[in-house]
């Protein structure tokens, strides 16, 4: 009797990530997808790009990944990978000092400076002089 093996193998996938940029080429971003298999105790796992590669700052790309098993059954999965631009990393701080505001961990002056602080950066990003903006934000 031969058993032959037909069943792929499981493959678990990351949920989206989103993050916000670590320096100006980008941020790196790992990530694992394990796979398991009922007849290969090892499949072997491939992913495109790779965990550790820089993701470009205001990207959104898709990884994908295939695991193998020795009878050379594949399962495919994809999920995002998403670095924050300069202007989204502003837009959600200033919700977070909204936020805040709102939840009363701020006073109402406190919101009402970082709310113009954060809209004069970001009209900074948005016009160009960025060097000026980064300064702002130290």
């Amino acid at each position: 009797m031969t058993v032959e093996d037909t069943t792929p193998p499981v493959i678990t996938c990351p949920a989206d990530i989103a993050v916000d940029p670590t320096s100006p080429a980008g941020t790196v971003v790992t990530f694992d997808a394990p796979a398991t298999d009922v007849c290969d105790s090892t499949p072997q796992v491939a992913c495109s790009p790779i965990s550790g590669t820089t993701f470009g700052v205001g990207t959104q790309t898709s990884v994908s990944f295939t695991a193998t098993d020795a009878s050379l059954n594949q399962a495919s999965c994809s999920f995002g990978v998403k670095v924050f631009s300069p202007q989204e990393v502003v837009a959600n701080l200033l919700s977070g000092a909204t936020a805040l505001g709102a939840g009363g961990t701020l006073n109402q002056g406190q919101t009402n400076s970082l709310q113009v602080q954060l809209g004069n950066i970001l009209k900074k990003i948005d016009n160009g002089p960025t060097v000026a903006a980064c300064g702002q934000l130290q």
